[in-house]
């Protein structure tokens, strides 16, 4: 599926984020750069919203395999990938006569640099975990003690390292997924569909009572608006 996936990102994303500052910029009068800004932001499109489509037992029903993987890839590679339009617009606006060189750093070291260690990092972890199994030293009731701290622990160095940690958490979930047993991954699958539930809405919650609307008012309806 890497075609589809790559006309998506590559086409779909660079349509977007067009469509989107030239709105913002002809039909809301914002300064070209703060619209790249926001178009950026927006930009990608959200994993959440592709949830109920690609998870559980009527999605795995009614939707084809095909459509529900690419849907995936797409909805997890895309938010990493809208850090490079966000830095750009950022650098543009910060610091213009450095903006190249800096950009240069975030595409080479925090966006390839992470999906690699994303791809080591996780078959690495797969391999540790299919280890642990065939040894008997792992029971079912474990799956959730190994697959949550993988992901702070891969998010963690990330950040550490300065890397963009969407990116490498996702292409490090990938591959375990892909190590892993197709028994032990059914397994994965059914907790990360518990976590979800449970987790989501709290933590949407919490992000509504952090958002600076009052900030944003003050900036003007256009800034609010967005």
């Amino acid at each position: 599926n890497i075609r589809w996936v790559a006309v998506i990102i590559g086409l779909g994303m660079a349509a977007m984020l067009a469509v989107s500052t030239g709105v913002l910029w002809a039909g809301l009068d914002a300064p070209l750069l703060v619209a790249l800004l926001f178009a950026a932001v927006i930009t990608p499109t959200d994993p959440v919203v592709t949830t109920p489509i690609v998870t559980g037992p009527l999605a795995q029903e009614r939707i084809p395999q095909r459509v529900r993987h690419n849907l995936s890839a797409e909805s997890g590679i895309n938010d990493g990938l809208g850090h490079m339009f966000v830095m750009l617009a950022v650098l543009l606006l910060t610091s213009p006569a450095t903006a190249a060189q800096d950009f240069a750093v975030v595409v080479l070291w925090e966006i390839l640099g992470g999906a690699v260690f994303g791809l080591v990092l996780g078959f690495v972890l797969g391999r540790l975990f299919v280890f642990v199994r065939n040894r008997g030293l792992m029971d079912e009731s474990s799956y959730l003690v190994f697959l949550v701290p993988f992901s702070l622990f891969v998010l963690g160095v990330a950040t550490l390292l300065n890397m963009e940690g969407l990116v490498t958490v996702f292409l490090a979930a990938a591959v375990f997924g892909q190590v892993i047993p197709q028994r032990d991954e059914a397994e994965e699958d059914k907790i990360d569909d518990a976590v979800n539930q449970l987790l989501l809405l709290p933590v949407f919650m919490l992000l509504g009572l952090a958002l600076p609307i009052e900030q944003w008012t003050q900036q003007g309806w256009v800034v609010a608006a967005v």
